[in-house]
């Protein structure tokens, strides 16, 4: 009988600290919350689930959303990733957006994994960009573009989709 008095007693000396790591985390920001910048991540959560792919990421680089924004707002948003603070990490918790925007153009960057993270820094932002404008001929000629889609990479060499749209549309509708 004394053994079981003592094990209860351990048990209640040990069960608190750990209901005391148990206790849930800060709540995370949703989209209906506003970013007065011009980039920003979107972590999905159970209200609002992540697309329903789960095989992973595959390499899928194409032209056109018929989302046209201004090539000039485009050229822009490369310079400006790749020129100011090039190297700044973005976190990009599993299954997230990040996205950049100048003016009409906008780079929409997920990561889709379901357990893993990364960083992206603002130059291979930039790059995708420059990628779908100049390998893909997304672009060519005239003063507006259309957009695509290519694969970046995180700092751990995850795969990222990287989307190139108008502004006005929200990132999580290509992707």
């Amino acid at each position: 009988m004394l053994s079981k008095t003592i094990l209860d007693t351990t048990l209640a000396l040990l069960g608190a600290p750990l209901l005391a790591l148990a206790s849930p985390a800060a709540p995370i920001a949703t989209r209906d919350e506003e970013v007065p910048y011009s980039f920003g991540v979107f972590v999905y959560n159970e209200t609002d689930p992540a697309p329903s792919k789960v095989a992973g990421p595959a390499k899928r680089d194409f032209c056109g959303y018929g989302t046209n924004f201004n090539n000039a707002d485009m050229n822009s948003l490369v310079n400006w990733l790749q020129n100011t603070n090039p190297w700044d990490q973005t976190y990009m918790p599993h299954q997230s957006v990040a996205w950049w925007k100048w003016g009409t153009a906008q780079i929409c960057l997920q990561n889709e994994y379901i357990f893993e993270n990364t960083h992206v820094s603002r130059w291979e932002a930039g790059w995708a960009i420059a990628y779908i404008r100049d390998n893909l001929n997304c672009c060519s000629g005239g003063s507006t573009c259309s957009g695509g889609q290519c694969t970046a990479h995180g700092d751990s060499g995850l795969n990222l989709d990287a989307v190139l749209l108008n502004s006005n549309y929200a990132c999580t509708l290509f992707l």
